[in-house]
């Protein structure tokens, strides 16, 4: 009976000793699961005509934000401020800066979450904080887990979310 014991005692310390990770939620769930419950919400609303604005920030880079408008039947489309042309004609004088970022719905955000997940490495951590209301991901974080690894991160913050189904 002492054999057994130990054995199960081993068997509980190999399969819950391991390294914690933080791919876990405060509901104990796992990003994924969490992710796609979060888009099964989303899409369930069935929100097809909105505007929002996206600060996209690497490392030191900083951008001005992106507000995208998305239609039902079109392209989204990238509604650029004059002041952010002008930033962006001066930061990429040599580059067609208006093809330089994909314009991207909620649900490609979704979608590029969904491979940052399960493309993860060991030593990287992401959170993703949604929307209580309609709960596209309002900000997610991917960065390295030692602070002293001098870079690696990537912070998308989702703002001035507007249904325009409604006007």
């Amino acid at each position: 009976m002492k054999n057994i014991s130990m054995v199960v005692l081993l068997a509980v310390c190999l399969f819950s000793c391991g390294e914690e990770t933080p791919r876990q939620s405060g509901e104990d769930m796992s990003i994924l699961e969490e992710w796609r419950a979060q888009k099964a919400a989303w899409e369930k609303l069935g929100i097809n005509h909105y505007r929002y604005t996206a600060r996209y920030l690497m490392d030191a880079a900083v951008e001005p934000p992106q507000t995208i408008v998305v239609f039902p039947d079109k392209e989204p489309e990238w509604m650029i401020t004059p002041e952010e042309e002008a930033w962006y004609a001066e930061e990429y004088p040599d580059l067609d800066w208006r093809n330089l970022y994909a314009v991207l719905t909620i649900s490609d955000i979704f979608d590029e979450l969904e491979y940052n997940i399960v493309r993860l490495g060991e030593d990287e951590y992401i959170k993703i904080t949604y929307n209580e209301r309609y709960h596209y991901p309002e900000e997610y974080i991917i960065a390295p887990k030692a602070e002293a690894s001098g870079g690696g991160w990537y912070i998308v913050k989702i703002t001035a979310f507007e249904d325009l189904r409604e006007r």
